[in-house]
């Protein structure tokens, strides 16, 4: 009978904002005889992830057990039986990506990227067709923003509220600049109607912005000192000045970071000097 193993995999930008992880590869892994299944199955997959080198893959090619691709919500399938020689036993689950979702596409892409997940063992459901587990599994923050920063693939998410009521404003363009000498915009987004907004910016980009010749610095340099704009048609709702982009919690942010800003109220203008605005790496 078959083994049907279906599951969705994505990354947590901040614990608020979860995306999937489209379009990338799932490879399952017989377990080596050099490891302990039974440790492996019961630890926590926030302790057992891992990014692999070159080397790791390769040496473990042939333990291959199956691979498949996820779809643009995250989603993959696997049917498994005699064909892969499977009997319901434990196994590695691997992800390799070439790029990250919504990441904005450059010259010099980074070679693709394998991590290590963790070890499962299902616990089969039988039904008339064969045997069936789901598995539903969202990276954490610190890892996912580890593998988005090897790929240069920045993102800052957030959430606009009015100030004295907390309700969400619709339909604005934010803007993220850099605090640096020229003030440069890092890229822009539009809430939607419940006042989200996203913008992606690539690592060269901002090394762009910085200074022109850092663009062939290391991913791991420095990131953005991020203050905000926001815009309602003609009507400017909130500008943060520079300052903002260097208190603590906006300097050098990571390559996920989210916010929470408030405006008055919409067609109305924010002080740059009474206005704050809080994030979290």
């Amino acid at each position: 009978m078959a083994y049907i193993f279906r599951g969705r995999l994505g990354g947590f930008i901040c614990t608020q904002y979860p995306e999937a992880l489209a379009n990338a590869r799932v490879r399952l892994y017989r377990n080596r005889p050099e490891q302990s299944v039974t440790l492996l199955a019961v630890a926590n997959p926030e302790d057992t992830s891992v990014i692999l080198t070159d080397k790791q893959v390769n040496e473990k090619e042939s333990f291959l057990l199956a691979e498949t691709e996820t779809n643009n919500d995250g989603v993959f399938v696997f049917e498994l039986g005699e064909k892969q020689n499977y009997r319901g036993e434990a196994f590695e689950v691997d992800v390799s990506c070439t790029t990250m979702p919504q990441q904005k596409i450059g010259p010099n892409l980074p070679p693709p990227r394998q991590f290590s997940i963790t070890t499962l063992q299902p616990l089969w459901r039988q039904s008339d067709t064969g045997f069936l587990w789901v598995w539903d599994y969202c990276l954490p923050t610190r890892f996912w923003s580890t593998i988005r920063s090897l790929f240069g693939a920045h993102v800052i998410c957030g959430h606009v509220t009015i100030h004295s009521t907390q309700e969400p404003v619709p339909y604005v363009i934010i803007t993220a600049m850099d605090a640096n000498w020229f003030d440069d915009p890092l890229g822009a987004g539009m809430t939607n109607e419940v006042g989200i907004f996203r913008i992606d910016y690539t690592h060269r980009s901002f090394l762009a912005t910085l200074i022109p010749q850092l663009t062939s610095a290391q991913p791991d340099a420095s990131g953005p000192d991020v203050h905000f704009h926001i815009q309602l048609g003609t009507t400017t709702l909130l500008d943060e000045p520079k300052s903002r982009g260097k208190q603590p919690d906006r300097t050098h942010v990571g390559s996920c970071f989210c916010v929470d800003l408030s405006v008055e109220a919409a067609g109305q203008i924010v002080p740059t000097s009474e206005h704050t605005s809080h994030g979290t790496r």
